[in-house]
């Protein structure tokens, strides 16, 4: 793996694997809903939509035919951090997919016909993850758990803010976080290294790179909270989709990999007590899971289940038994040495596909400004203890503040929130 610089500063990793077919090529970009503000929530994921309408030399249609045409993929996505534009090919057309990924960075047209129909699909959006519980129960926990911080704005936006984006605010916007201080290009597949420096500097040598990167603020959950916070919403549903949550480490913390563990342990995989206990021995639901959240300055361990709004409380009270057992008992040297193996497993595998490398590697450069190699990754886990273990219990486990949110058919709301509290209060 090769991380250097282009002739103008952009940040290039290439992770080279001569034994696949396939070559990838994506952009990290610092875009995302953390940049954003109350009046123009959703803008990072707009503009994301925009780059694939159309540019000076090519149209839209004709961006998604040179790329399907060679049986290639071309995508995006943006999260709370990040924006991420990737297109996956087979490897003799590397070319090919740079230069229409660098024309739609450097050259997409926004015209307002364009802006104004993309606003009609983006609410669309919208639209169907409101009517998808699932989805819905982990937004509203953003919502509560960094109340009046920009990493509890959806990343759609809403309906409002969505209609009034104007042409103007998308340009200022696109040219503040779309320049070469804010981005990293990933490179992973079958491709020729010297090349592909040699292509990317020829091609980029005239992207913006105006030096301008600014900061977000900490993204701290709030801790004026009350000790349980809850939000729900009523729907006519079949199950009750339920999320708890509890304020957890960030993406770099030290203890990052002692949080998998734990969450491994609690509810992250079929032999997790949860998973065993909810599910197998006693069938209150279907589907119970836990798993962690994390950014840059924050994170949430969520545990989601599905299941009869009549079982609700049950599951309550035995995820709070099962996570004071936790705190006080901790996790023995033999499940610990388990789970390890299983972070161990997990990691090789995920490696072993170039897209989680391409995202990641991209990720962790523009984040941190280095990547850690695999092998100081698998070491960092094999040093896991039950010492550190149990002081990462002792911090995070302590249930001195809670979140949970639902959506479901709940027939009397009040009694129900008064009964979450009665638990964890």
């Amino acid at each position: 793996m090769l991380t250097t610089n282009l002739n103008n500063g952009i940040k290039v990793v290439i992770d080279d694997n001569k034994y696949i077919n396939s070559a990838l090529i994506g952009i990290l970009v610092k875009s995302g809903s953390i940049y954003e503000t109350k009046d123009n929530i959703g803008i990072s994921h707009f503009i994301e939509h925009m780059l694939f309408k159309g540019t000076t030399n090519r149209s839209s249609r004709e961006i998604a035919e040179e790329i399907d045409f060679v049986g290639g993929q071309i995508n995006a996505f943006t999260t709370k951090e990040h924006t991420f534009i990737y297109a996956k090919v087979p490897y003799k057309h590397m070319n090919l997919a740079i230069d229409i990924i660098y024309d739609m960075l450097m050259n997409s047209l926004f015209l307002e016909a364009d802006i104004q129909k993309e606003k009609k699909v983006i609410i669309e959006e919208i639209k169907m993850y409101k009517d998808l519980p699932d989805d819905l129960v982990f937004e509203m926990m953003s919502e509560i758990m960094f109340k009046d911080n920009p990493l509890s704005f959806p990343i759609l936006g809403t309906e409002n803010t969505v209609n009034n984006i104007s042409r103007n605010e998308i340009i200022k916007y696109y040219r503040n976080r779309y320049n070469g201080e804010n981005f990293v290009i990933s490179i992973a597949g079958n491709v020729d290294t010297e090349d592909i420096i040699y292509q990317l500097n020829n091609k980029f040598e005239k992207f913006r790179n105006n030096n301008f990167c600014d900061e977000t603020s900490k993204n701290n959950i709030p801790s004026s909270q009350s000790k349980v916070v809850i939000k729900g919403e009523v729907k006519k549903t079949e199950q009750l989709n339920l999320c708890f949550a509890i304020p957890y480490c960030s993406t770099y913390s030290n203890d990052y990999f002692e949080g998998l563990l734990v969450n491994n342990y609690i509810g992250g995989s079929m032999s997790s007590i949860l998973y065993q206990i909810i599910r197998e021995d006693l069938g209150l639901a279907y589907e119970i899971e836990s798993s962690v959240e994390t950014y840059k300055d924050a994170g949430l361990l969520e545990i989601y289940v599905a299941l009869d709004s009549k079982n609700a409380i049950d599951v309550l009270e035995i995820i709070k038994k099962e996570l004071v057992n936790l705190y006080k008992n901790k996790i023995g040297a033999y499940h610990i040495d388990k789970y390890k193996e299983q972070l161990i497993g997990n990691y090789l595998l995920s490696i072993e596909n170039p897209f989680n490398k391409l995202y990641d590697n991209g990720k962790e450069l523009l984040d941190i400004g280095f990547i850690d190699a695999d092998d100081k990754i698998i070491n960092q886990i094999n040093q896991i203890s039950e010492e550190s273990v149990s002081k990462f219990i002792d911090k995070y486990f302590t249930l001195n503040q809670v979140f949970l949110t639902y959506v479901g058919n709940i027939k009397n709301k009040i009694k129900f929130e008064q009964n979450i509290h009665d638990i964890f209060c």
